[in-house]
């Protein structure tokens, strides 16, 4: 009978602890742990933290904090634009809000702004590349406040691949909703969906790096309709991370036979 590792406990926090949105980088440090722990792991051991990763990472949702700020909170306003359209919205896990596809005529709305100055939001296509690729689509609202649903819709440009929602500042700055794009390495944008209507989301911006910004999301706020969000053809990070716990799972149990 095979008794079980010490190391397991501790390995399967450490997982779970260093994997966050930060995919990439994230996904290094868990591969060095494992190189490091691997000779003191048996085949089972390693396996269970794998599993156990695997639940944890499946049911745990990432969700960016929001500050209340000194304006309007973002809460409020959703709430307001809840009531006012007559829709329930639920908060899109901000790990799956990076990469969006279009499902037939796309559209943004701009809806609420509160904000020192106006935003202009945009796409950028494809997942990689950073964000020098920004394509403008409108300007956010002229002045804060909130305003209905029956403003002019401006249609997406025809994508054929994934791509990526971003804002670009007066100043020229681009804030993705890859978090991995952006100079501070933050989630600038977060996300609703309406819990009707798998096609129809709400978009807010954070417009400052967070070495100087409040955090509060509600720079400028927008409707889109008829568009997915999702990792879509990009793995989510949970499952590069296990892709490579199995890799190391595998080249450990080959250097085991040998």
């Amino acid at each position: 009978m095979e008794t079980a590792s010490p190391f397991r406990g501790s390995i399967i926090a450490s997982i779970s602890r260093d994997v966050s949105y930060f995919t990439l980088l994230q996904s290094r440090t868990a591969i060095a742990m494992i190189k490091a722990t691997i000779k003191t792991l048996s085949f089972a051991s390693l396996f269970l933290a794998v599993v156990s990763f695997s639940q944890v990472a499946a049911a745990t949702p990432l969700l960016t904090p929001i500050s209340a700020g000194d304006e309007m909170s973002l809460a409020s306003i959703l709430n307001t634009l809840s009531i006012a359209d007559g829709i329930t919205l639920s908060r899109v896990d901000d790990i799956n809000d990076a990469f969006w596809a279009l499902a037939g005529n796309s559209t943004v709305l701009a809806r609420a702004r509160f904000a020192g100055y106006g935003n202009v939001f945009g796409v950028i296509p494809g997942v990689t590349g950073g964000t020098s690729g920004f394509q403008p689509l409108i300007s956010s609202l002229s002045r804060n406040g909130i305003v209905g649903n029956d403003g002019v819709e401006t249609l997406f440009p025809l994508l054929a691949d994934d791509f990526r929602l971003a804002i670009r500042t007066p100043t020229g700055h681009v804030w993705s909703s890859l978090a991995l794009d952006n100079s501070d390495l933050m989630d600038h944008m977060v996300t609703w969906v309406d819990a009707n209507d798998p096609l129809h989301y709400f978009v807010a911006f954070e417009d400052l790096g967070f070495t100087g910004g409040d955090g509060d999301y509600n720079d400028v706020v927008l409707e889109l309709r008829h568009i997915k969000d999702g990792p879509l053809s990009v793995p989510e990070p949970g499952s590069l991370l296990l892709t490579a716990l199995g890799l190391a799972t595998l080249a450990y149990t080959r250097r085991v036979k040998v």
